[in-house]
């Protein structure tokens, strides 16, 4: 479920390539426009690596992969059944890994994931991406004509993501609402064995203009079409299931 009218109004993470300058401005109340400047990734996809760790569990359970988990509403409804039941998880079992990019939401998740112990993985002040570098966000908690503050943070590769934490076992589902870098890291995907991991995957469609690789929508849309055909179900719908997909 996604909720951006609250995190947007609230806070707003804005991806800078280091040494670069990239300014948004997004659907936020007085916002009308968006603009940007040079636009770099601070690195480029990787699709695997020999150094990634493979996890030694046998045992499948559903993982609840949550890009861009803002203020954690989505684990509560996705403890909530609102996904589909639990119950009908691999062995009765699951797990959750939040990924936020912007530090304000932090005590918030912790707070939603302290109640469920040991079932909640939480990567707070760390941005979802296609590979490992540094980058630089600019934030704000009023709007993004009033920039507070800057933070280097660290990018996680969503690729690197799936292969050390699931098995083939697992019913993994993946909700994606990273403001534009989607269209970094769904066309890197696309082309990694590890999307095969991935059961149901929501992606938020921002404005293609945000990513920083300069894919365009079409690249967006030939990269879903082919992770379906991998058998990997993406809905276009509200991405709270009203039925059990496992």
């Amino acid at each position: 479920m996604s909720i951006p009218s609250l995190r947007l109004l609230t806070a707003v993470a804005i991806p800078v390539a280091l040494g670069a300058k990239v300014v948004y401005t997004s659907n936020l109340k007085g916002a009308s426009n968006h603009t940007h400047g040079l636009q770099s990734a601070p690195c480029h996809c990787k699709i695997d690596s020999p150094d990634w760790v493979l996890p030694k569990r046998t045992a499948a359970k559903c993982i609840f992969i949550d890009l861009g988990a803002s203020s954690g509403n989505d684990l509560q409804a996705f403890s909530e059944d609102k996904y589909g039941p639990l119950k009908g998880c691999p062995n009765g079992d699951w797990e959750a890994i939040l990924v936020e990019a912007n530090p304000s939401f932090k005590s918030g998740l912790e707070e939603k994931a302290s109640k469920f112990p040991g079932k909640v993985t939480l990567k707070a002040g760390t941005a979802a991406y296609m590979c490992e570098a540094k980058a630089t966000f600019y934030f704000s908690t009023k709007d993004v004509d009033s920039l507070e503050g800057r933070m280097e943070v660290e990018t996680l590769n969503i690729n690197r993501l799936l292969t050390e934490h699931t098995i083939p076992g697992d019913y993994v589902i993946m909700k994606m609402d990273i403001e534009g870098a989607e269209f970094d890291i769904v066309p890197c995907m696309a082309e990694a064995s590890a999307a095969s991991l991935v059961d149901r995957l929501y992606v938020s469609q921002h404005d293609p203009a945000w990513g920083l690789e300069g894919a365009p929508l079409s690249s967006m849309q030939t990269s879903l079409a082919g992770l379906r055909t991998r058998g990997i179900d993406i809905p276009a719908s509200d991405p709270v299931a009203s039925v059990n997909p496992y």
